[in-house]
């Protein structure tokens, strides 16, 4: 590898979006064949290590070319601490080894220095060849327990908790264990798959605060691109539609609290910090904003006291609208949010079980798909399918359905209304229609601080 003549000198307020992994491999002999001289060339393995080790350093190399790749910067975080590889395909030795001897080589240099709760930033000085692929391997859980964030920021954020060994929660967490073994081997038939080449295989389901019970979202590297990205994706070179659970929180809310509350196809526009604007352009702004300030509601335990980080000038909210007008708006909309104890992590355990329980229905019929939270990656000919996978899971665990959005690449979208309930099984309503007035600018209905630092590659 060559070494480019770059400015070592570190950098003030550097932010580093791209993380080293442990789920990468060559994705082909030639790629392995060229690591395992890059590994030799680096004095990682010599002709007595033991080939398990060789293999193993050749992953490290993996995850570390795959994140510069990815790094449109060249600046990556590489986190060392022995929790973080618990059950993973290599050690925090290996690791720490690698690290150490891309920096010896000059491949690798500090850009920044970590602090308490600040990974440090590492400047990538090497050129990788760009003929190199890597594709995610099975290896590792796929279930993880994370501690409670920590109380400081990182970036304006609480950094994420850090990894529990999975031992610690058997025999409790083995059928879970086994729902993503299932669902990755079903990935790895059938990759989800950049119009570049990339190929994504693979998930973990993360559950937080030390608890089982809290959390339990599935996380993979696709959900780091936008909408329109994930739809010029491909799933065996077939062209992928999204369905996407229109208000999927506030259905969830609505099932934990037993509310018989009617929710119309667009509940945020019902809100009166919505309806009473009149200029569509202005409203548009508003109902964006209350699917981020129900967000930032949710994620702060239902307890804001402020608005979320530069809410007011991405939403247009003037001075005088305080967040006690909004969270009177909300509550008095939605009145079964007060019944919810956010804290309690039970709405998004719930929101999880739905879509898992949905994921493994179809691979039951043969048809992969890539959840993004609330909302399911599946090829275009399997559209129906999933449909119908994700109102008899609503059913089954919310006792009602929501309405579902299914978007393409061209930018139409279709609605799909609730089917009857006694015969949910039957084909359902479909409106078709371009994007409406509102359209869909968020690509998922909740993104809280969780899902943001979960999602980081």
């Amino acid at each position: 590898m060559e070494t480019s003549n770059i400015n070592s000198e570190p950098q003030a307020k550097l932010q580093g979006n791209v993380y080293v992994r442990t789920d990468y491999k060559p994705s082909s002999p030639v790629e392995e064949k060229h690591l395992w001289g890059w590994a030799l060339e680096l004095g990682l393995i010599k002709s007595t290590t033991r080939e398990g080790d060789s293999k193993k350093y050749v992953l490290c190399l993996s995850d570390f070319c795959m994140a510069s790749k990815v790094s449109e910067d060249r600046l990556i975080c590489w986190p060392m601490n022995a929790n973080r590889y618990s059950g993973s395909a290599y050690s925090y030795k290996i690791a720490a080894k690698t690290k150490n001897k891309l920096v010896d080589a000059g491949c690798l240099e500090v850009a920044q220095r970590g602090e308490k709760g600040i990974s440090q930033i590492y400047r990538i000085t090497c050129s990788i060849p760009g003929h190199l692929r890597f594709e995610e391997h099975d290896l590792g859980p796929g279930v993880e327990v994370r501690t409670a964030k920590p109380e400081y920021l990182r970036n304006g954020r609480r950094p994420k908790g850090q990894k529990l060994s999975i031992k610690g929660y058997l025999p409790q967490a083995q059928p879970l264990l086994e729902e993503m073994k299932l669902i990755n081997k079903a990935m790895q038939s059938h990759p989800l798959t950049t119009s570049e080449g990339v190929s994504y295989a693979r998930c973990t389901r993360i559950f937080n605060n030390g608890s089982l019970k809290r959390g339990g979202r599935v996380y993979g590297d696709w959900q780091r691109y936008n909408s329109d990205q994930r739809l010029s994706m491909t799933i065996d070179g077939e062209g992928v539609c999204e369905i996407d659970i229109k208000a999927c929180y506030l259905h969830t809310a609505k099932a934990l609290a037993g509310s018989n509350q009617e929710l119309p196809e667009d509940p945020y526009s019902i809100l009166p910090m919505v309806s009473n604007v009149s200029d569509s352009f202005d409203r548009k702004k508003k109902r964006d904003g209350a699917k981020v300030f129900l967000s930032a509601y949710v994620s702060k335990g239902g307890t804001l006291t402020k608005f979320p980080k530069n809410f007011r000038a991405n939403h247009d909210i003037p001075k005088k609208e305080k967040v006690a007008t909004w969270t009177k708006g909300l509550l008095s909309t939605f009145p079964f949010l007060t019944k919810i104890d956010f804290a309690s992590g039970e709405l998004m355990r719930l929101e999880s079980d739905m879509m898992i329980s949905a994921i493994l229905t179809l691979i039951g019929e043969g048809v992969p798909s890539y959840p993004v939270h609330d909302c399911l990656i599946v090829k275009k000919r399997d559209e129906q399918k999933a449909v119908e996978a994700l109102q008899a899971s609503m059913l089954k665990y919310y006792g009602h359905q929501a309405h579902l959005e299914v978007e393409y690449l061209s930018g139409k979208s279709k609605i799909v209304y609730p089917s009857s309930q006694e015969l949910h099984n039957s084909i359902s309503k479909i409106s078709c229609n371009k994007l409406d007035d509102f359209g869909s600018s968020l690509d998922f209905d909740v993104v809280d601080e969780e899902d943001m630092m979960n999602m980081i590659y």
